[in-house]
């Protein structure tokens, strides 16, 4: 690995970015040119990556394509920006729904309006999600207890197929749930942790009420 490439991986460390998301900021195609540079295979940049690169993250051109100097242009200004920065590319925005999800009885109906956003620190995650599709949901009643309570959040990746058990909001028979789903033989059961409540079950084969997944949780907030 080059000193250039070593200065380039310090830069998307430093702001917490992975390769595929680097690469997004910087213009290139994919991932792949991040880390062939990173692995030694790329010596260089296009000229307008690097340029992008030094405006963009307020890298000291010199320090950059010479090793000469610190990271950043110096100045209370450039730091404090700097600084903004780090904290925002550590943080992700999931948009809040304007429906909660019932954890018992319910009869809201899923729909894409949003009524804030929630701040979320990306470390919390895994594995980084497809940030397009993320949404955060309240949670309403106690069938998910002691998993999940009334006011808490959960955070789903929107996807309408069923991914292996787990968490999940979905809509059945008009009802906007976050329950848990278990995959077993032509059916679906329908769990809520708390054991006070039954376990329903969904036959797509037998049963005529419809039954739609929202979402698959990767994220549960307490409130």
């Amino acid at each position: 690995m080059s000193d250039f490439s070593k200065r380039i991986k310090e830069v998307r460390k430093y702001h917490n970015y992975t390769q595929e998301e680097f690469a997004h900021l910087i213009g290139a195609n994919n991932k792949q040119t991040v880390s062939d540079l990173e692995n030694g295979k790329q010596k260089t940049l296009k000229d307008e990556q690097v340029q992008i690169i030094i405006d963009k993250f307020k890298v000291n051109k010199t320090w950059l394509l010479l090793g000469e100097g610190s990271m950043f242009e110096k100045g209370p200004d450039i730091q404090a920006e700097n600084q903004s920065l780090t904290i925002s590319s550590q943080m992700i925005k999931a948009p809040i729904m304007s429906v909660k999800a019932s954890a018992g009885r319910g009869n809201e109906h899923y729909e894409v309006v949003t009524t804030g956003e929630l701040l979320i620190d990306r470390m919390l995650f895994k594995i980084l999600p497809n940030l397009k599709n993320i949404r955060a949901i309240e949670v309403e009643g106690d069938s998910m207890y002691p998993t999940l309570k009334e006011g808490d959040y959960v955070v789903i990746e929107e996807n309408n197929h069923f991914s292996g058990d787990g968490i999940y909001v979905l809509q059945w028979d008009s009802v906007l749930l976050v329950k848990r789903l278990q995959a077993g033989a032509k059916k679906i059961d329908i769990i809520s942790d708390n054991q006070s409540y039954a376990v329903n079950t969904f036959n797509p084969t037998d049963d005529q009420r419809s039954f739609h997944i929202v979402g698959k949780v990767i994220l549960r907030m307490q409130r």
